[in-house]
């Protein structure tokens, strides 16, 4: 895979990429190292959960100490990446195996989730608003507009999703088509599929998650409370025997055409572009989430 022209500096390296992040003129650039195959491990998603996990807590235990202990009970025992999505996944494209398409056909099961808070009083939220305002401060006085930052930064980012399907080698939706019709699968509209691959378009019947009574918890909506609904448990999902037999056809045909290789290089490339078109916004956020995070770890052990 070829560099881009960086304004700054583009250096071939053995792990990936080296992307000069500010610094132009006379000063040396920084430089942030680039994994060419995930290229946006760039985005701190590690130390951005521990700065949501560090206010959260913060919060919650201000909201204890104010009466409220609702919030605190059903905290995570744990810090979260909240950009995981932002991984490149064989598995984002498609089954990866035989055996997980007929498993799961298209779905994917589902990890459990904490319990919800819901309030029905009015101190209840305006002790929620002063407790998260007092945690935010004490990370530093710019981090809620330096998250709300990132968070936008993160969001442009995935706007390369839209041009995934753009950027794979231009005969591959006819290849898949004329593979699957070999095995029996048409689409109604032939053009639509060319224009955007997906399995759904074979008019086939999907499955659906596990039914749990907590997915649907409704709370007594009295004033004055504040109710605490039961953790959502893992759930698994059920393709459809239709759903599984497609999706198997449609491993089959992605292993014909080299599809899941083709996606997964397309995204990579496209995460490289983005990485450069962002590379200033990268430069002068990542500091900021490196020192909240730091500042999130010292009140944490603190």
């Amino acid at each position: 895979m070829g560099l881009w022209k960086m304004r700054c500096l583009a250096v071939g390296v053995a792990a990936g990429i080296v992307v000069g992040l500010g610094g132009c003129g006379g000063d040396k650039p920084a430089t942030i190292p680039v994994n060419a195959q995930q290229p946006f491990d760039i985005v701190l998603g590690d130390k951005v959960g521990l700065i949501d996990y560090a206010v959260q807590r913060m919060r919650d235990t201000c909201m204890q100490a104010a009466g409220y202990p609702q919030n605190l009970q059903a905290i995570p025992d744990r810090p979260s990446n909240p950009y995981q999505s932002l991984t490149i996944k064989a598995q984002d494209f498609g089954p990866v195996t035989e055996d997980e398409a007929r498993r799961l056909g298209f779905g994917h099961d589902t990890q459990g989730e904490p319990p919800r808070v819901v309030s029905f009083d009015p101190n209840y939220d305006l002790n929620l608003d002063r407790c998260k305002k007092s945690a935010e401060e004490k990370l530093g006085t710019d981090a809620r507009e330096t998250r709300q930052s990132y968070n936008g930064l993160v969001n442009d980012l995935l706007a390369y999703r839209r041009e995934v399907t753009d950027n794979v080698p231009a005969d591959l939706p006819e290849k898949t088509l004329r593979c699957m019709e070999s095995k029996g699968y048409t689409v109604a509209d032939r053009a639509e599929f060319l224009k955007k691959p997906q399995p759904q378009r074979f008019g086939v019947k999907f499955g659906v998650l596990d039914s749990v009574p907590e997915v649907t918890w409704t709370p007594p909506q009295v004033p004055g409370t504040v109710q605490v609904g039961p953790a959502i448990p893992a759930r698994k999902y059920r393709p459809t025997a239709e759903e599984s037999a497609l999706a198997v056809a449609w491993f089959r045909c992605g292993e014909e055409t080299g599809r899941i290789k083709h996606m997964v290089a397309a995204a990579s490339a496209l995460q490289l572009r983005y990485v450069e078109k962002y590379q200033d916004r990268l430069g002068e956020l990542n500091p900021k989430i490196e020192a909240l995070a730091r500042n999130a770890a010292a009140l944490a052990t603190g």
